[in-house]
């Protein structure tokens, strides 16, 4: 079939059927292979994401919450059978505004869930990708695709060998300065020592 197989399974001792070969290890990238990759991903960064606008969001809450009341007050205005008065329909309006708060922010984190919203969309992958940050200890400085960055890693991995290097210097350092303080306290306790026995004689 298309060049492949057999043109006849006669006398082959098979059924004649094709199939992948599962057992075949895929040879390694070379290279010349890798460098090309590498360059393409050091020349065409991935972008940052865009911070969602707070505002907007905000704003787009707000509206929600004042189509749901106003058509809560148009409902009550047209409930001929109890017919509020326009104060008992202003503070039924200002009691169901709380409630009303809270189920539009549960339907604002739906949203965001099913990325209806661009801006609510970025917000919540924000929120995962700081979670994402801390499950990782990821460091705040960290900037997107300096892990490609050889010569910045190469940098980095320097400068934590200088910090190892200094700090077991000072380590020294400080365990010197303790045994000579140790030395010299040894030393004038036996000097006293030997003061107190002239003393006595």
């Amino acid at each position: 079939y298309n060049g492949v197989g057999l043109g006849t399974p006669r006398g082959s001792g098979t059924s004649g059927y094709v199939q992948k070969n599962l057992s075949m290890v895929k040879p390694k990238m070379s290279k010349l292979q890798f460098q090309k990759e590498f360059k393409e991903i050091k020349e065409n960064p991935l972008p940052i994401p865009k911070k969602p606008n707070q505002e907007l969001i905000a704003h787009e809450q707000k509206r929600k919450v004042e189509v749901e009341l106003y058509r809560l007050r148009k409902s009550l205005l047209n409930d001929k059978e109890k017919n509020y008065s326009k104060e008992e329909i202003d503070l039924l309006v200002m009691e169901a505004k709380p409630k009303i708060m809270r189920e539009m922010e549960l339907k604002l984190a739906q949203e965001a869930i099913d990325k209806k919203d661009s801006h609510l969309a970025a917000q919540e992958k924000e929120r995962q990708m700081s979670k994402m940050k801390e499950a990782f200890r990821i460091s705040d400085d960290y900037k997107p695709g300096s892990a490609f960055d050889l010569e910045a890693q190469q940098a980095k991995f320097e400068e934590k060998m200088n910090e190892k290097k200094n700090a077991k210097k000072e380590k020294k350092r400080a365990e010197k300065q303790k045994a000579k303080e140790l030395r010299k306290k040894e030393r004038e306790e036996k000097r006293k020592i030997k003061a107190e026995k002239k003393e006595k004689k």
